[in-house]
This record gives structure tokens, C-alpha cells and sequence, in this order.
């Protein structure tokens, strides 16, 4: 017997979206295919860093990095020369900043994520990194999230991706 879940998902796969996400130490891009909508913009996310308090969001993007003061710390989660992704929370902060401005506002129904690094490591992608950027992006308000590894995918494998839920969409 089928879950309210399970329903939702079949129904989020039949109509729901998919974002496109692309990214490297530079520059975070991502577009919804059904709407055109894009986001291209500096990964840079900067941290007001209060004396006595949590660190919150200051400002994500080109204003991050033109923003200054003694309490602000700049971080770009993609810029590790080790591994794709070293600052998780930061990296979730910076998907959850971008979804939003990819959907439609109030959208019931969230969207698969394709996820592609554009500088991959010599040694490739190890398991733990890829199962940090697709939890990051869920997380983030996507339903579910896959990684591709390989040249530019056209809008349309994006949204077929999408719909069959598949973990490594075709090249």
C-alpha cells in the first residue's frame, strides 16, 4: 500500500521541477528549465559573527564580498584545494539562498537538483563528498538531489533527470 509520501513523490516527480545547479571556487549558476529562471553569481557567503550570539547569513554573492566589517567572515564552501565541499552548513546556506531564487515563490511542490561541480578533484569524487552536496541541497528544499559528473547537460536531460528520480542523469 502506497504512503502519503510515496504519493507525493510520484505526483513531485509527474509535475514537480528540476534545478539545474553548476558550480566551482568562482561562481554558483542555476536555472529552472521550465521557467528560464537563473541565478549566476560568486559562491561567496559572508558571516556576521557577533561576540555573543550564532553566526547568521550577512550576505551571499557579490554583496558578500564587497561587505566588511570586524565582526564579518567571508567563506566560499567550494574553495578547498582538498575536497569540493569543506564547509557543509555554508554550502547549505548558499543552495537554500539559491532555490529560492530559481522557484517560484510559494511553490508547493519542490524540485529534484542536478548537481554539477565543475572542477573535480584528480582523484574524482569520493562517496562522502557526494553524499554531502546531495544532502546539502535537500536540506537546502529540494526533494531529492544527483550529481553529474560529466560536460553540460541540455534542460531538457535536466527535467528527465527530474522525473525519473535518477541518481546519475545521462550525459
Amino acid at each position: 500500500m502506497a504512503t502519503l509520501g510515496d504519493l507525493i513523490n510520484a505526483v513531485s516527480r509527474a509535475f514537480g521541477t528540476a534545478i539545474y545547479v553548476r558550480f566551482d571556487s568562482k561562481r554558483i549558476y542555476a536555472i529552472n528549465p521550465k521557467t528560464l529562471v537563473e541565478f549566476d553569481d560568486s559562491p561567496v557567503v559572508a558571516l556576521r559573527e557577533p561576540t555573543n550570539g550564532p553566526a547568521v547569513v550577512a550576505a551571499i554573492g557579490r554583496g558578500a564580498e564587497s561587505l566588511a566589517g570586524p565582526d564579518i567572515r567571508r567563506v566560499n564552501p567550494f574553495s578547498h584545494e582538498r575536497v569540493v565541499v569543506h564547509e557543509f552548513e555554508i554550502a547549505q546556506a548558499l543552495f537554500r539562498y539559491v532555490l529560492r531564487r530559481v522557484l517560484p515563490p510559494r511553490s508547493l511542490l519542490r524540485p529534484h537538483a542536478v548537481i554539477q561541480p565543475l572542477r573535480v578533484l584528480s582523484g574524482g569524487i569520493s562517496d562522502v563528498e557526494e553524499r554531502a552536496l546531495v544532502e546539502a541541497i535537500v536540506a537546502a528544499g529540494a526533494r531529492s538531489g544527483s550529481l553529474h559528473l560529466g560536460g553540460e547537460l541540455a534542460l531538457e536531460q535536466v527535467t528527465l533527470a527530474a522525473r525519473s528520480g535518477s541518481t546519475s542523469p545521462a550525459a
